[in-house]
């Protein structure tokens, strides 16, 4: 009687394509669904455009979802002259009135918001062993 055991190693190579698309799936949707879930909303438009394209990116599609993510300053604006009603003047109310504002330049600032840098960040802290260990079993199963 031999004390030898053999055992063959799993078939890496054919495994591994299966794990990184299971593991892209997993953690494209992961981020997705943390960025909706911390998206500015006002009218909901810029996290109803954030989504998995299925393969390795998250995108944002909104007009202004770069400055969103990025911010910017001293931006300039002309805005068009245009009629303001004002109910209120040095804090107390007053008679509603309506004035005419005559077109002028506004600069504008917005502070960085990286919702999209910050989801995947904390996908990958948070989520990423139980992710991996989740595919890591599917695949194997598989193999069966």
């Amino acid at each position: 009687m031999t004390n030898k055991f053999e055992c063959n190693i799993p078939n890496m190579k054919a495994k591994l394509p299966i794990l990184d698309e299971l593991l892209k799936a997993q953690i494209g949707y992961s981020i997705e669904g943390e960025a909706k879930q911390n998206a500015p909303v006002d009218t909901g438009v810029y996290r109803n455009n954030i989504t998995f394209n299925g393969k390795n990116q998250i995108v944002a599609n909104a007009s202004y979802s770069s400055a969103i993510e990025y911010g910017f300053s001293e931006y300039k604006e002309t805005v068009k002259a245009h009629q303001r009603v004002i109910s209120k003047a040095f804090g107390k109310d007053i008679t509603p009135r309506v004035i005419n504002i005559s077109s002028h330049d506004r600069t504008m600032n917005r502070d960085p918001n990286p919702v999209m840098r910050n989801a995947s960040r904390t996908v990958m802290k948070r989520d990423f062993d139980r992710i991996f260990k989740e595919s890591w079993n599917g695949v194997m199963k598989k193999g069966k």
